[in-house]
């Protein structure tokens, strides 16, 4: 496996609507809501690491009842959504090279990688000093569109499948509320949304792409790349698009109008955006959860949940099965549902089984009193004695007062010096 690895950021508005109406709709404006993502993959294509995604707010609104730490994005913000050299640094110094060493681990391999990148003023030039075994260098200024690999098909394709997903979703919550219009979706569209989409978009690019970009820098690595369709990709965000209604914008969508749309991401911010977006982050300061504690007392599985969750499973696989003429392909369907959902069918299983553990006192037996035999042969005794004239027996010892026979037959070592304290108490 190749260890050299490609980081490179990209700029996007999040929200990406492409109504012609969508301005003209009351109440709702074209978003100016600008994210910063982070890529990086390494030469093989076969390890990328998680996006670093860069907002001008710490903890959006649409982050209530979410851990941060537990996005399938690294969460980083500034008040203009750009990247900045202490992010830059953070990011290589705490998630970059610690992942680089941990694939390397994985694959018993010598602990020696090559992290490329462009020549940006927010990549700390100390940043190449930092660690012997992972050595970060800077492409030559004005060369990245010519042979940095990310930039060579994989961002562009990565932007189509994020606005493809982003349609789909669209289409998905139409089809289950017939009286949803696509205004009132985009306007319930949030920054979680984007990162869900973020996400897939990342994970749904094929590793021969990642590989395949390397052919201007480094062609002796490239396997067999057919290239990239993007006319095929542009084609079924148009086909998706038009089957959206309730919109004249998108029945009118054409192939152009995606290309152009995807063509604006790499528009510079200019600076009355980036005012704009530090007047949004100041306005939505007041509305950010302070702890992530808070937001987690209010969000949680349960054993209910997850019970009602796996019987939904286990109902579509019947469903599947029943219902499918082709059982080979329902039964492929069932294992597929199966192994999605073991993630929480094992997390419920250990739930229950906490629940049903033992308490510590269940392990304690509680004292007995004194056997009744005992005690009548005692009375037997006393009773004998006094009729055979012989001494009279001590009284019973009172509540509380230690026995005299322990003296004589003492448990333990503790038994003794306890008797031989309380005897030297009575005799002071």
């Amino acid at each position: 496996m190749r260890r050299d690895f490609i980081g490179k950021e990209c700029q996007r508005e999040h929200i990406g609507p492409i109504m012609k109406n969508e301005e003209k709709a009351p109440g709702l404006k074209v978003s100016k809501q600008r994210l910063t993502v982070l890529l990086m993959a390494n030469a093989a294509g076969t390890e990328r690491l998680k996006p670093l995604v860069i907002h001008h707010s710490a903890r959006p609104r649409a982050f209530k009842n979410v851990f941060i730490s537990k996005l399938p994005v690294l969460w980083r913000a500034n008040k203009k959504a750009w990247m900045t050299s202490s992010i830059f640094d953070e990011w290589y110094i705490e998630h970059a090279i610690p992942a680089i060493e941990n694939v390397n681990k994985k694959h018993n391999m010598a602990n020696r990688a090559m992290v490329i990148t462009d020549n940006a003023s927010s990549h700390s030039k100390h940043l190449c000093t930092v660690s012997d075994d992972v050595k970060l260098c800077f492409l030559p200024p004005n060369v990245t569109s010519l042979i940095q690999p990310l930039d060579q098909g994989v961002i562009a394709l990565f932007k189509r499948y994020y606005l493809r997903f982003t349609m789909q979703q669209m289409a998905n919550a139409m089809d289950r509320d017939k009286d949803l219009t696509a205004p009132a979706f985009w306007k319930s569209y949030t920054i979680k949304d984007a990162i869900a989409n973020i996400s897939r978009a990342w994970n749904s690019v094929p590793e021969s792409a990642l590989n395949g970009v390397w052919r201007n820098i480094w062609p002796d690595i490239v396997n067999d790349f057919k290239g990239f369709d993007a006319a095929s990709d542009v084609k079924a965000i148009v086909k998706l698009g038009k089957e959206i209604r309730g919109d004249e914008g998108f029945q009118e969508l054409q192939e152009n109008d995606v290309v152009e749309l995807l063509d604006s991401m790499d528009e510079p911010l200019t600076a009355e955006a980036a005012l704009e977006i530090a007047e949004m982050a100041k306005e939505n300061d007041d509305d950010e959860e302070s702890t992530e504690n808070s937001a987690q007392a209010k969000k949680e599985m349960t054993i209910p949940k997850l019970k009602n969750f796996m019987q939904n499973i286990n109902a579509a696989i019947e469903c599947a099965i029943q219902d499918d003429h082709d059982m080979e392909r329902s039964m492929q369907v069932g294992d597929a549902l199966r192994r999605a959902a073991s993630t929480y069918s094992n997390l419920l299983e250990k739930m229950v089984m906490a629940q049903q553990q033992r308490t510590i006192t269940s392990f304690f037996r509680p004292l007995t009193p004194p056997e009744t035999s005992s005690t009548a042969s005692t009375s037997g005794e006393t009773s004998r004695a006094s009729n055979s004239g012989g001494p009279t027996p001590p009284p019973p010892p009172s509540p509380g007062s230690p026995s005299p026979s322990l003296s004589n037959t003492p448990e333990s070592d503790v038994d003794n010096d306890l008797l031989e304290l309380d005897v030297a108490s009575d005799d002071e």
